[in-house]
């Protein structure tokens, strides 16, 4: 019997070690960097196949733009175990093959600055980007930093950050341990990691309370001429109004707005912000807060809009995004039309902004649409929009795809006498489907016809 008990310890001990080596183990040093990389170091996974391919995403979701972050990488090695040895191969911009597998005790490699790089093609949107200014700021959109082994993106991710002191990430992540020159975040999987941006800094954060929601504002600006506090009075009956819309309540329990303003032209040439579930990552001019605040506004109604689509309603292509080889959604008049018509209908709604000035909004988008080509089929050029031909015409998105969103409210309240709209349809879609639950692509029409 005792021999027994022991041999089932012995046998609980071993699973339990197995299962705590069953996930990355990562080290990232924001200390010892210079002003265009930082060093990061792997723990891989316990593996069960002798072969196994190592990527950094080419596409992330929220973009529609292939970057291949693995562009960013350099010095790219694997350190062996015992004296034995590892074949690396590069399959692409993004993927290593490396074999055989067991071999693996590390990997090292050099994360660059997109914000501020040499490389000129396919310049990566600065809210999708990564900036390394040691001792300042460091903008770390997790998929510019980390990346996943094959089939195994499933697994838990631990980030260990060394940082100088009086650092402190913003994230909207809850699972965190905070040390003066050391902090622990914790990710389910690959992709809720890319779902938590970071901001490492020394913190300018305000915290709102909004009904049911604990909002984190966090303000980095060089010149300190924009603060959270003063962010959180610009949005703030924004959030509320929000709240309105979506039935007094926001949908979420916790968000993080994560500010970037810049004192030097983009090297992109925009300025904007880029969604997730919980947070937004915005890079936005450091202006006089004068200039600012109604932009602040637009762009902050947009991003959290884009809790309700594409975040809760939404297609298999997105729920079950591929990094590598994304198949694209015929439908960025739902992700960003209905959002962009929204954004700014709801502030007329809510008295935040005039009719005459919603009407302008909508005129200019009207206007701004003639750039682009009208006889292209939308949800063709959202299927496809990743090809150089019809990736030309995605900023048609925020013009005829608002457009098309404020047709369909006008519609739906006409054919129901002023009892049904857009808003509404919405809500329901989300209701019917949901955070987890896609749709199929092909039946959206077919679905909105049946609710409608």
């Amino acid at each position: 019997m005792k021999k027994i008990i022991l041999f089932l310890i012995a046998l609980l001990i071993s699973n339990i070690t197995l299962l705590s080596q069953n996930e990355y183990k990562y080290h990232v040093d924001l200390i010892n960097c210079d002003n265009k990389k930082v060093k990061v170091e792997l723990i891989p996974p316990v593996f069960d196949k002798d072969t196994v391919v190592f990527c950094f995403p080419a596409v992330v979701p929220g973009t529609y733009e292939k970057y291949d972050f693995g562009r960013f990488i350099k010095d790219f090695k694997v350190i062996a175990k015992n004296n034995s040895s590892v074949q690396i191969k590069k399959k692409d911009e993004n993927c290593y093959t490396l074999y055989p597998a067991k071999n693996i005790e590390k990997i090292i490699y050099y994360v660059t600055d997109t914000w501020n790089t040499d490389i000129k093609e396919k310049i990566v949107f600065e809210p999708a980007g990564t900036s390394i200014q040691p001792s300042k700021v460091f903008v770390i959109n997790n998929h510019g930093f980390f990346g996943y082994f094959r089939n195994m993106d499933r697994l838990p991710f631990v980030i260990h950050y060394s940082k100088p002191v009086y650092f402190y990430p913003s994230s909207a992540i809850g699972t965190f341990t905070i040390s003066k020159n050391e902090d622990i975040l914790k990710y389910t999987h690959y992709h809720e990691l890319v779902d938590f941006p970071v901001i490492y800094s020394i913190p300018d954060t305000t915290i709102v309370n909004i009904h049911n929601t604990k909002i984190l504002i966090s303000c980095y600006s060089p010149n300190q001429k924009l603060t959270s506090s003063y962010i959180s009075s610009t949005i703030k009956d924004l959030l509320f109004a929000l709240s309105d819309f979506f039935g007094n309540k926001l949908p979420v329990d916790k968000y993080a707005f994560l500010f970037y303003f810049t004192d030097k032209a983009t090297l992109s040439g925009s300025s904007g912000a880029l969604e997730h579930n919980q947070s937004s990552l915005y890079v936005l001019p450091e202006l006089d807060s004068i200039y600012l605040s109604q932009t602040i506004r637009d762009v902050v109604a947009h991003e959290f809009l884009h809790i309700l689509t594409p975040l809760n309603i939404h297609s298999e292509e997105i729920e079950y995004f591929d990094f590598n080889n994304p198949k694209m959604s015929k439908h960025l008049w739902l992700y960003e039309g209905t959002t962009e018509y929204h954004a700014h209908y709801l502030q007329e709604k809510e008295g935040l902004i005039s009719p005459d000035n919603f009407i302008n909004v909508m005129l200019d988008k009207i206007h701004n649409s003639d750039e682009f080509n009208d006889t292209m089929s939308f949800t063709k050029m959202s299927q496809n929009v990743l090809q150089d031909y019809y990736h030309k015409n995605y900023n048609n998105v925020y013009e005829k795809g608002a457009l098309i969103a404020m047709c369909l409210d006008i519609l739906l309240l006409k054919e129901s006498k002023g009892e049904y709209n857009l808003r509404q349809l919405l809500l329901d879609l989300s209701k019917k489907y949901g955070k987890s639950k896609p749709f199929k692509d092909d039946s959206l029409f077919y679905i909105i016809e049946q609710m409608t």
